[in-house]
């Protein structure tokens, strides 16, 4: 996977973080060893963390690091929004991890579908990556808005959408710290 430095991102990564640099490293390292070929950025939003992250930089160098007063994972997740330069926008939790082929099936399904957001379905595993449950998502396709004001059980790290449906702050993540990603 080439990095952001090499040419303009396809895809913008924004992952807000609270504590837990070695949580926070598991889900970089799936960033890192996605099979997507082309150019990917990724943004780490510090919220308020007192603790070190110089591990993190010299782990990832690549990586951009922004640090916040702490605001929630909403305000955080809005701050990547506003320095993504990626075509998409990703969102990943800094607890939560993806699979190596979800860049490249997602982006791929987006741009044969010419969609602006896109989602997928996901697993509950343990913290030793023992599945818990699996989520089947895929009944929501197409107009979901009434789902989304009823139960919505998308989560926030399945979700790809095109940076410019997002430059209106009327479409950003909420300020609340809980449900903040309805």
């Amino acid at each position: 996977m080439r990095t952001a430095e090499e040419e303009d991102p396809i895809i913008s990564i924004v992952i807000p973080f609270f504590d837990s640099v070695d949580v926070l490293q598991r889900a970089l390292r799936s960033v890192r060893d996605q099979d997507f070929a082309g150019s990917v950025q990724t943004i780490v939003v510090v919220d308020g963390l007192q603790e070190d992250v110089s591990a993190v930089r010299a782990a990832f160098p690549s990586v951009v690091l922004i640090h916040q007063e702490n605001a929630g994972p909403g305000a955080a997740r809005n701050r990547g929004i506003e320095i993504a330069t990626g075509e998409f926008i990703a969102f990943l939790d800094a607890d939560d991890g993806w699979l190596p082929t979800k860049l490249t099936v997602q982006i791929d399904a987006m741009r044969r579908e010419e969609a602006a957001w896109s989602q997928h379905s996901y697993a509950v595993v343990d913290p030793d990556m023992e599945v818990l449950r699996n989520v089947d998502t895929s009944r929501y396709s197409g107009n979901v808005l009434r789902d989304t004001l009823l139960s919505f059980r998308i989560q926030t790290s399945c979700v790809m959408v095109k940076r410019a449906c997002l430059q209106d702050p009327d479409l950003r993540f909420g300020a609340d710290r809980m449900g903040e990603d309805g």
